[in-house]
């Protein structure tokens, strides 16, 4: 009765929020693309702070020039430039716009960064290709390029990863990797050094993540949310389902970015910002070292002494949690940078960064990789490599299955291993001084599974244990939520379709049983749908709902009781999923308590065979979300009003990131602090509250927060605006809860 409650309430909130984004929708349409029509003027510009007041006010500078800025502006805009005291100087209506990347004083939007790419890819069909990794809130495209010898093709050679302007107003991070993009196009045939690297190395590149920050100079996105503070690991609030923040991945940008970092596995990755003079490397939400720490510094000091810029640890610089830096390393174990660059003179900042850039990505091919695969069939897998010392894990490419695993010189052990499959050391392997050595492996199916890769993790912030020592099989190590903390884990494979499942949590520290609950989803995004199996204190088992699947994402919840210990948080060992075996009753007939099977593996599975051209999608969202052609509309522009694609979505979120001030500084506080204390009783329950959709195992009743019948309404409401059918429509929507991910100083 109470579910049949709260579901009519839903539809009604729902049929009244359609109406109010009618409105919405039509407004913002109206607003959306300001900036990209008008009459083109130069404005002299005397310092950044009459930039900053341009963009406050809504007007977007195209380019800069040795006089001022040049902007495209309405007749509205040009009255309040010129009532803030601005002196506007008309250009032709239509000033040409370079085919290539020429101009050094040249600051570019997204839809030249769309044009100077295609360019590229035109001009150096075999060495570049064309990606996209998603959109914006606005929808619009977020561009990428491949450049590397035979870039059509993945090969078994290591990546690397230049990213820019996740902060939409920090125009020089643009200019830099399109300026790598031209240089290493542009020399190839004449630079044996540049020959030498992209022969053996692929470079994705993703000049403006922040496509719709950089329209309106702003910091932050169109929802107005940092995007550099909404990555999952070491995210600044509560669990997944908190009802009081937007949650990890919030934003279409955020999610677009962690897919492909998530399917790809570069060695190094480079972000770039302004205005500082600053080479930042991990962590940045403590100061703690991380395991890698010796050789970071010296690659961070190295790309400092080519640049003139400072070296500097990210927390000692400033703390921030959620950004890109820490969830590349934390997740994926990607070596990734923060560099702060200078706000003016292009060709200046590329001479100071362009050895310092060409250095890092020679590196890159330096310790040990290997391919690795399965023993019977020689198929890749994607598997997770992991070294003695330093104790932190790289993966595979899945699609070839080649790791590599940045090294100094030294002699190293390490481990292995797939999701079903028996873990395989490496003997001692000695890596010469600025050398590289290759070691193969090939994986035995046991039909063993364990937790993969940690996505999404919170703990306080001189938490001494991390998050690889719940990976795996059980061994001893144990890695300590602290108090209300949690850590979500992909369990590398799907589970929950066949009866008799079971999930066991192995606890670290039995000296110290503290309460943790345990939920599992199909996907991790802040839409995801979480039901909870059940709550414990130590070692237990937990049932999975047959039928309910399938799920691949585990997530364990500290309760935030302290037990007996001055450092409480549940120790965490691993995560162990167990499939139950094919019934068998003795017969040789198929009844209905057998499991039938066409695939021929007995796994109790029915394996769907995929033809050669097909890819399996492994994105955290369901939709294979590094798009690998462009996609650009008719016009060439990217606004949402001229888009036609049925399947573009836009994401409804307007609310901040709580951890911003007005300025877009970063207030920190200690978590213990930041968090609503919880009431417990003598045997510790939570109510699992969310804008994440909580599902009950016991009970089958969905708890939804009130939040997503509005989100969901709005995003229908602006989808049949920007196709012109609302009102053929408007008695005909239906309601329906979101199940699963969603496709859709400067740190």
């Amino acid at each position: 009765m109470g579910c049949t409650i709260r579901f009519r309430l839903r539809v009604i909130c729902l049929l009244f929020s359609v109406c109010a984004a009618a409105a919405f929708g039509l407004a913002a349409g109206e607003a959306r693309g300001a900036n990209d029509s008008g009459d083109f003027f130069l404005i002299p510009i005397e310092n950044t702070e009459q930039i900053d007041v341009l963009g406050e006010a809504g007007i977007s500078i195209r380019h800069r020039t040795a006089e001022g800025v040049v902007v495209r502006i309405e007749a509205d805009k040009q009255e309040l430039a010129r009532q803030l005291g601005f002196v506007l100087r008309r250009l032709p209506r239509d000033p040409a716009l370079p085919s290539r990347f020429k101009a050094d004083d040249y600051f570019h939007d997204n839809q030249e960064v769309g044009e100077i790419l295609d360019n590229l890819a035109t001009a150096y069909p075999d060495l570049t290709r064309r990606f996209t990794i998603g959109r914006s809130v606005e929808n619009r495209l977020i561009h990428g390029i491949v450049v590397s010898a035979n870039a059509g093709e993945s090969e078994f050679e290591p990546e690397v990863r230049i990213q820019g302007a996740i902060h939409g107003n920090e125009l020089m991070s643009v200019e830099i990797p399109l300026k790598l993009a031209d240089y290493l196009t542009s020399t190839y045939a004449t630079s044996p050094r540049t020959k030498a690297i992209l022969d053996s190395t692929e470079i994705y590149i993703i000049p403006l993540l922040n496509p719709d920050g950089r329209l309106r100079q702003s910091r932050m996105n169109a929802n107005g949310v940092d995007l550099n503070r909404t990555f999952g690991y070491q995210y600044l609030g509560a669990y997944p389902g908190d009802t009081f923040n937007l949650g990890p991945f919030s934003q279409p940008e955020s999610r677009a970015l962690a897919s492909h970092i998530m399917q790809r596995n570069p060695v190094l990755a480079f972000s770039y910002h302004t205005t500082e003079y600053k080479v930042n490397w991990v962590w940045n939400y403590t100061e703690l070292p991380t395991p890698d720490e010796a050789l970071i510094i010296d690659l961070s000091d190295r790309y400092a002494s080519f640049s003139g810029y400072e070296s500097i640890n990210g927390a000692d610089w400033y703390k921030t949690r959620g950004d890109t830096n820490d969830f590349s390393y934390g997740a994926r174990g990607v070596i990734e940078w923060t560099i702060e660059l200078s706000d003016n003179d292009i060709a200046a900042v590329w001479n100071r960064n362009q050895l310092a850039l060409i250095d890092a990505i020679e590196h890159a091919s330096l310790g040990l990789s290997g391919l690795v695969t399965d023993a019977e069939s020689g198929e890749p897998l994607e598997a997770l490599v992991l070294m003695d010392d330093p104790f932190w894990p790289v993966y595979t490419d899945p699609e070839v299955g080649d790791y590599h695993r940045i090294l100094a010189g030294g002699r190293y052990a390490a481990a292995i291993w797939a999701p079903g499959y028996a873990p395989l050391r490496l003997d001692p392997i000695v890596i010469p001084t600025d050398g590289h050595v290759r070691r193969d492996a090939a994986l035995t199916f046991n039909d063993e599974y364990y937790a993969f890769q940690a996505v999404a993790v919170q703990t306080a912030y001189l938490n001494s244990s991390f998050s690889p020592a719940a990976l795996g099989p059980p061994d001893g190590r144990s890695f300590s939520l602290t108090r209300r903390g949690y850590a979500v884990f992909d369990m590398g494979v799907a589970f929950g379709n066949t009866e008799g499942e079971t999930l066991v949590v192995h606890e670290g520290e039995p000296l110290d049983h503290e309460y943790y609950s345990v939920y599992v989803s199909d996907g991790f995004f802040t839409d995801a749908t979480w039901t909870m199996l059940g709550e414990a204190n130590e070692t237990a088992s937990f049932d999975i709902p047959f039928g309910g699947g399938p799920y691949r994402y585990v997530m364990i919840v500290d309760y935030g009781q302290v037990v007996g210990t001055s450092a409480p948080g549940f120790d965490l060992d691993a995560v162990e999923l167990v499939f139950a075996p094919p019934p068998v009753d003795g017969d040789e007939e198929i009844d209905e308590n057998d499991v039938v099977e066409t695939d021929g593996d007995a796994d109790g599975i029915d394996d769907v065979d995929l033809a050669d051209d097909e890819e399996i999608d492994r994105s955290p969202d369901g939709d294979d979300g590094d798009f690998e052609e462009e996609t650009e509309n008719p016009d060439g522009d990217d606004d949402l009003a001229d888009t036609d694609d049925p399947d573009v979505e836009r994401s409804a979120e307007t609310e901040e990131i709580t951890d911003l001030d007005s300025n877009g500084d970063d207030d920190r506080e200690p978590i213990a602090e930041a968090e609503a204390e919880i009431e417990r009783t003598d045997k510790p329950e939570r109510e699992a509250e969310s804008t994440f959709v909580i599902e009950d195992s016991d009970s089958g009743c969905r708890q939804t927060n009130d939040r997503m019948p509005l989100v969901f309404a709005v995003l229908v409401a602006v989808w049949m605006l920007r196709r012109g059918r609302y009102r053929h429509h408007m008695n005909g929507v239906s309601a329906g809860s979101a199940n699963g991910p969603s496709a859709s100083s400067s740190q």
